[in-house]
């Protein structure tokens, strides 16, 4: 599909990526740092001028993800450098949060590097 080799939407995505990162949005899930150690963005803590790229970050993952199950359920999941991101909604506009996590690193490497970092 188009959307998935559009440079300029996969440089948005990045910008996006970055900025949220950088403000600090994307919060370590506490209640699964054991069992399913990751981050997510809510989209109440999006800008409004920038709900339309969480939109279309939404869309890419559906649209250019590759699937994989999880337990008992099967996602989209998009790699966009060390990380893997996935929504857990079918419906776009209904995702209120994309989820994402370092492949490869086990439960331990993360329970670590969270007890090394402040944002408990």
């Amino acid at each position: 599909m188009y959307i998935c080799t559009d440079e300029h939407v996969i440089q948005r995505l990045n910008n996006f990526i970055r900025k949220y990162e950088v403000l600090g949005k994307w919060r370590w899930a506490k209640t699964y740092a054991k069992k399913a150690p990751h981050w997510y963005l809510l989209k109440k803590d999006v800008d409004d001028k920038d709900l339309d790229t969480f939109i279309l970050f939404v869309k890419f993952i559906k649209v250019c993800g590759y699937t994989k199950k999880f337990n008992n359920w099967t996602y989209k999941y998009v790699k966009f450098g060390k990380y893997k991101y996935w929504v857990m909604d079918d419906f776009v506009y209904q995702v209120d949060l994309i989820n994402r996590d370092i492949p490869n690193k086990t439960s331990l490497d993360f329970y670590m590097d969270y007890n090394k970092r402040g944002d408990k």
